[in-house]
């Protein structure tokens, strides 16, 4: 029986056409890209313009400038939140845009943000935001108090925190540190001779994967500390994604796809490849059924690859290279030229 046959047996046959909604201009390069809820998404671009648009015709809610000196990354779980290159978190209304708190970090651009994600109603009062900076970590209360993690052995390159919401995981040259977030204490150091350019955690909390400098994926098994390597990748793999079932690991350093199935290994086994790009791969996401896989690249085309047999089920050509995917009943995805397009399955 072909890998194609099994995994048919696993995600069944998908199916569907795909057609174009709508398409927008947000007037700059287009970094990143999350929803607000059903009707609202929000679009980050490195110019550091924050804006907000209608999910349903493309429409902007709001346009407002987030970072003058440049903007570097998002998070919308709770208020929507942003850092950028002049070292400073900024805190925003979901609903109208309008600045609500800021707090300067220093000296370090501000390369990551993210809300710890948490059940409860102290912190939905409260939430706590992380972000980082130059080697450090901050812990930002939404009432305004803040404290420092670090430093680390050198700059942190990847930040994630554990899907219940309790560790933040922190990658730089020399490995990843594991620290608890609610004692500040660190849990576990993860060595590693490379530079960490990017980091996923497994849903069931169970796996973090790291894409690594020296052109390989490493990842550790934290109960056991046992760590593994996947090499062969032409570049450094900066695209870890999860599959929804947690099975599944979508990489990419190149233009192919490489999933690795963790049902039994992936140590031994031989990974999947979905082909189509002319260039490497920039992002990804999966249908909430993981039948699906939308990648973006370099190569200014969007692919919806269908797992089960690898065959691609739709392409859009953007143009331009493609900085972030979001899948909504089909996707959304932005652009290197400012272009925002939204595809209905």
């Amino acid at each position: 029986m072909s890998i194609w046959s099994k995994l048919g047996g696993l995600f069944g046959g998908a199916t569907g056409t795909f057609s174009e909604a709508w398409r927008v201009d947000v007037g700059g390069h287009a970094i990143a890209l999350q929803p607000c809820d059903p009707k609202r998404l929000v679009v980050l671009t490195g110019e550091g313009h924050l804006l907000q648009l209608d999910a349903r015709d493309g429409k902007k809610r709001f346009d407002v400038e987030a970072h003058a000196e440049g903007a570097l990354c998002l998070d919308v779980a709770h208020q929507i939140a942003t850092g950028g290159m002049d070292g400073v978190v900024r805190v925003f209304d979901r609903a109208t845009g309008a600045l609500d708190r800021e707090l300067a970090l220093g000296r370090g651009w501000v390369t990551h943000v993210i809300w710890q994600k948490r059940l409860g109603e102290a912190h939905i009062a409260n939430p706590v935001l992380i972000a980082a900076h130059g080697k450090f970590i901050a812990r930002i209360e939404y009432t305004g108090t803040h404290e420092t993690l670090g430093p680390h052995p050198s700059t942190v390159g990847a930040l994630v925190i554990s899907p219940d919401g309790s560790k933040a995981a922190a990658g730089y040259f020399g490995g990843v540190d594991v620290r608890s977030l609610e004692d500040e204490s660190a849990l576990q150091s993860l060595p590693w001779t490379s530079s960490i350019v990017a980091l996923a955690w497994r849903g069931d909390g169970s796996v973090i994967a790291a894409g690594c400098q020296d052109n390989a994926v490493h990842f550790w098994r934290l109960s056991t500390g046992q760590d593994s390597m996947m090499g062969g990748y032409p570049s450094k793999p900066k695209v870890l994604v999860w599959s929804p079932k947690h099975n599944l690991l979508g990489t990419a350093a190149g233009p192919d796809a490489v999933l690795w199935d963790f049902t039994k290994g992936p140590e031994g086994t031989s990974p999947i490849q979905l082909r189509g790009h002319a260039a490497t791969i920039t992002s990804m996401v999966w249908s909430n059924d993981a039948a699906l896989l939308v990648t973006g690249a370099r190569d200014g085309r969007v692919l919806v690859h269908r797992v089960a047999d690898g065959s691609v089920l739709h392409a859009v050509e953007l143009g331009a290279c493609v900085e972030a995917l979001h899948w909504d009943a089909g996707f959304v995805a932005a652009c290197a030229s400012g272009l925002v397009v939204r595809v209905s399955a």
